[in-house]
Parts: structure tokens; C-alpha cells; sequence
């Protein structure tokens, strides 16, 4: 979502980018039917530094940079053309979307 130089801002209402906002990227501090607590990253507005990206996963319950924060950029698994591989994530990045 965002990558270094750029800014991010978490709030309960959802991730913004650079002044837009992530569609569904509200963050869940309960599990479904309130049984648990979710922790979550603090909110706040985040600049991000050299070698530092910012994860998004859309969908509920995703467990993306909302939750852990900015991951360095040595923390990605694999580049191959054409998509990225992130840990953590349900999703496929395809490269250049």
C-alpha cells in the first residue's frame, strides 16, 4: 500500500495513503462475535522510512501492516515476476496493478 517516502495514516475508521483512503481497511479490534480482543498497530500518522512498506490486505480480518506496522522491505519473500509473495497476507500482488 505504501512504500518508503510515502505517508500513512491509521485510524479506527479504516488506512489512509498519502491523503486516500484504503477501501475496506477499517481495523477490527474484536474477533467475530466479540470473543477476543485484536490487537492492532497504534494509530497514528506514519512516514516511512528507507527500506519500509506498509502491507494492506483488503477484507475482514485480514492480517496486514494495520496490525504490525511497517515491515522492511527485506522481509518480502520473493519478487518473481509477475507477482509478490508477502507473509502474512491472503492475497497475490500482481506487479504493475
Amino acid at each position: 500500500a505504501a512504500v518508503p517516502g510515502q505517508t500513512v495514516t491509521l485510524a479506527r475508521s479504516g488506512v489512509r495513503v498519502e491523503g486516500h483512503t484504503l477501501p475496506n481497511s477499517r481495523v477490527d479490534r474484536w474477533t467475530p462475535g466479540h470473543h477476543h480482543r485484536i490487537v492492532h498497530y497504534p494509530f497514528g500518522t506514519y512516514h516511512l522510512k528507507r527500506g519500509q512498506v506498509w502491507l494492506y490486505a483488503p477484507g475482514n480480518y485480514a492480517f496486514d501492516s494495520s496490525y504490525y506496522g511497517p515491515i522492511p522491505e527485506t522481509s518480502i519473500l520473493q519478487r518473481a515476476v509477475p507477482w509478490w509473495t508477502i507473509p502474512g497476507s491472503q492475497f497475490w500482488l500482481r506487479k504493475g496493478d
